[in-house]
Parts: structure tokens; sequence; C-alpha cells
């Protein structure tokens, strides 16, 4: 039996299914490479991107909470912590325990925005509670993790039960242009002075170097601050958003500054 042509596409008795070439699989492969070698940057730095902004709208929502405390107490700021120590200070490093506890900078501004959440910087990998871990120290220990620290020349450590002595809104000469808190390469803790009180402005590294991992052991047995030394030249590596750091200033704005701009005089503009 015959069958006729017309059955028969055209041009079937030559077509075939051709293979790709092992120099063909070569190029595609190098095409994808270099479309990713150039997009992944590209999606990297626009992840950071998001984690600074969100990082801004913390910082600029414990302004915001900062002036609004500074309102409520007759033109003063809070304390960085307080003293004596009250009994119904909620301990959020010890499961929700009430404990004896000197009230922090951290729990004055809370109800003025009611998270926990804004004190960590979606960037800072290690948000550890500020010495959690020392029974010694409780008193000055901050209520939960935290990724920000307060300027110690102006928030120093002072009475929980009333604000007098606290700084007042009229010593500052430039609200403006002074920090009030900063990213900070330990949790929750201080810049400005160095653990015994002195001004030190060689602290203000741990607002520039918030992602440094190495550290320099200072006087006080809990604090340290990052080791220039180990960063070689390459210091926007140890920083924590793009070569700087998120500051809020004390008029409640915030800005992210260079670490090469962040300098002692912001942080001490008073009369």
């Amino acid at each position: 039996m015959k069958f006729s042509s017309c059955h028969r596409p055209p041009g079937a008795e030559s077509r075939g299914h051709r293979a790709f070439t092992l120099i063909e699989l070569l190029v595609v492969i190098a095409i994808i490479a270099i479309l990713a070698a150039i997009l992944f940057p590209v999606f990297g730095r626009a992840r950071e991107n998001a984690r600074r902004t969100s990082c801004l709208s913390n910082s600029k929502q414990m302004g915001l909470a900062m002036m609004q405390y500074v309102q409520d107490f007759d033109g003063r700021y809070p304390h960085a912590s307080g003293s004596p120590a009250i009994s119904s200070y909620l301990d959020f490093n010890r499961k929700n325990q009430f404990l004896p506890f000197n009230i922090h900078w951290m729990q004055q501004l809370y109800p003025y925005h009611k998270s926990w959440q804004i004190y960590l910087c979606p960037s800072d990998s290690t948000p550890n509670a500020e010495k959690v871990d020392n029974p010694n120290l409780s008193g000055f220990r901050s209520p939960s993790p935290s990724s920000y620290g307060t300027n110690s020349t102006l928030l120093q450590t002072g009475s929980s039960t009333t604000a007098a002595g606290s700084l007042h809104e009229s010593m500052l000469t430039s609200a403006a242009t002074t920090y009030i808190i900063a990213e900070t390469r330990q949790s929750a803790e201080f810049f400005g002075h160095n653990c015994g009180g002195n001004p030190n402005t060689s602290w203000l590294n741990r607002v520039r170097f918030a992602s440094a991992t190495n550290d320099v052991t200072t006087t006080c047995s809990f604090s340290a601050i990052p080791d220039l030394s180990k960063m070689a030249g390459n210091q926007e590596r140890h920083t924590r958003h793009f070569g700087g750091s998120v500051i809020t200033f004390a008029d409640g704005h915030t800005k992210w500054s260079k670490w090469s701009n962040i300098k002692p005089e912001f942080l001490n503009a008073t009369q």
C-alpha cells in the first residue's frame, strides 16, 4: 500500500532536531553569569536602601517621641538612665518579669511610640541587650535589644523620680546640629563620654563604625570601641549603611551622615 505524498508535510525528509553545540551553551552560560554579576549588586543595594529607609523611619519616630517627652516635661530631655531603681520596671530581658530596675531612656520614650521594634535597625545583625548578662550592672541595662545609643554628653544618669537635673532645651545653643540618638556599635550604648564620665570623642567611633567586629577593650569591663587599626583603610565596610550611620538630632529631625562627617563638634552644643 502506498501513501500519497500529500500526507507528508513538505520538507519532512530533511527536517531534524538540531541540538545546541558546546560553544553555544558556553555562550549562554557566560551571558547569564554577566547578567548576574551586574544585577546582584543592584538587588543588594536596593535591599540595603530599604533597610536604611526603615532605620530612618525608626529614628524619626524616636525623635518625635523625644520632642513629645520634652514638651510634657517642661522642656527637659530624659535621663539616659535613672536612679534609684523602681520596682515596677518591666524587664524584657527576663521574660517580662517585674524587677527593681533603673529607668532607661528607651522606657521613658516608649509611652510615646509604643513599640520596642523601632529600637531595632534591620541592618544590625547583633542587636544584643546592653550588659544583659552582668547582674552587677543591672541598674544600667537596657530593657530590650537595641541598635541605637544616646549622646552621653547631654543625656546622663539621674533620678528616676524627678526630671530635675536633666538637660533642658534652653541649654542647647543649636538643637538642629546636636546629636541626641544614633546607631551604635553596642546595644543601647552611649557615645561622647567614656565609661568614667569624661569627654572622649574617640567613642564617636561607636557611631561611625556601627557594624565593626573588632573592638578595643576600654577601662570599662563592659564596654569597647571599634579598633581602627583593624580596618586597614577600608572604613566603609564597617559602617552600617553605605559608609555612614543614621542620627537623630536634639530638635527631633533625623538624617543619614557619612562616617567622616560625624564629628565631635556636634556632641555638645550647649551654653
